[in-house]
């Protein structure tokens, strides 16, 4: 669905996948052209193994990948796009998950929290991250979330839209 949004747009720079896993998002925006130049963040080093097989299966140009945890260090420079799956699920919520889904490494899915420590960081450092004229889409889990988000944004006066997936929840919002 990212991906979806951002063609509508004209390539991006500079651009940031954060927790990018398997790097699917950022290989993507790769060959895509929909970004020049990638970092793509993730504090699993197995998960950063694993993007690095799939970026050289695909041949993907201009994507660097980095060890970093965005909770603890995120980064100290403006980008013209971000992407951010995070893991949303709180704590309480994942013993109600599918046994499809548990198959993720766990610090994929859920902060150890509210579900909230990834989009609290980014609107908390909105200035450092983004470029004036840049994006942040965030994928969201529920509309609690989006609540919380929503009203951060509107506390700050930052336009935003909210995109609704195939089976019409809300789920991707986007910042401008």
């Amino acid at each position: 669905m990212f991906i979806d949004i951002l063609k509508k747009y004209k390539p991006f720079h500079y651009a940031l996948d954060i927790g990018t896993g398997s790097g699917c998002i950022a290989i993507t925006l790769a060959i895509e052209n929909i970004a020049e130049s990638i970092d793509a963040i993730d504090k699993s080093s197995g998960a950063l193994e694993v993007a690095d097989y799939n970026v050289n299966q695909y041949n993907a140009k201009n994507i660097q990948l980095i060890n970093q945890d965005f909770l603890i260090e995120p980064p100290d420079h403006c980008y013209d796009l971000i992407v951010c799956n995070p893991p949303y699920i709180s704590t309480d919520q994942i013993i109600n998950l599918d046994k499809e889904v548990l198959h993720e490494p766990i610090c994929s899915l859920t902060d150890y929290g509210d579900g909230l420590a990834f989009y609290k960081k980014i609107i908390n450092n909105i200035d450092v991250l983004i470029s004036n004229s840049g994006i942040i889409l965030l994928e969201i889990g529920d509309e609690s979330q989006i609540s919380y988000i929503v009203n951060e944004l509107n506390t700050i006066n930052i336009p935003y839209k909210i995109y609704k997936d195939l089976q019409g929840k809300n789920r991707i919002i986007e910042i401008k």
